[in-house]
């Protein structure tokens, strides 16, 4: 009896040999799934058993998920990593947010940057999965403070003396 960790990275089994080649063919298992026999306690890659070598040959390739062997969670199995993906809020949120460094006098671009930026935030809190948080953190305080300089500067020019009117 083989046990298997799947994809998804749940274990499966106990199931038979048939199963497992069963699985291979639909590609429901690949050379770099997680297989244990029996009860013994060490998982390895099904291309390490020679009952599966004839079945992986012909199959193709794909993985979406590898296998960390050396981090294991409850009951000794393998944990699985998927590359952890950067918030596309909290970059376009960064990236807006400069260019409205560059536009001060309109303002528009970072009011839109904070609100990229905090639609970033609010997505990796919901998605913990994902990355960014601090390009979206930056994002928002340089929006900020770039709406803040907005502000000041068209204060200033409204309430300054300089400013001459001609009555003729």
């Amino acid at each position: 009896m083989y046990y298997l960790i799947g994809d998804d990275g749940c274990q499966y089994g106990p199931v038979d040999e048939q199963t497992v080649l069963g699985w291979i063919a639909e590609s429901r298992t690949n050379a770099n799934s997680l297989l244990r026999h029996g009860d013994s306690g060490d998982w390895r890659k099904a291309s390490d058993f020679a009952e599966f070598a004839a079945a992986l040959a012909t199959q193709t390739e794909i993985t979406p998920l590898q296998p960390d062997l050396a981090g294991t969670g409850a009951g000794g199995i393998p944990q699985w990593t998927r590359p952890a993906r950067t918030n596309g809020f909290a970059i376009w949120g960064f990236v807006v947010s400069l260019l409205g460094v560059l536009s001060c006098p309109c303002g528009i671009a970072s009011l839109a940057g904070l609100m990229l930026s905090v639609a970033g935030i609010i997505r990796i809190k919901n998605q913990p999965e994902q990355r960014g948080k601090g390009l979206a953190l930056a994002g928002c305080v340089i929006s900020f403070l770039t709406l803040l300089l907005f502000v000041a500067f068209w204060v200033y020019v409204s309430q300054s003396d300089s400013v001459s009117t001609y009555d003729d």
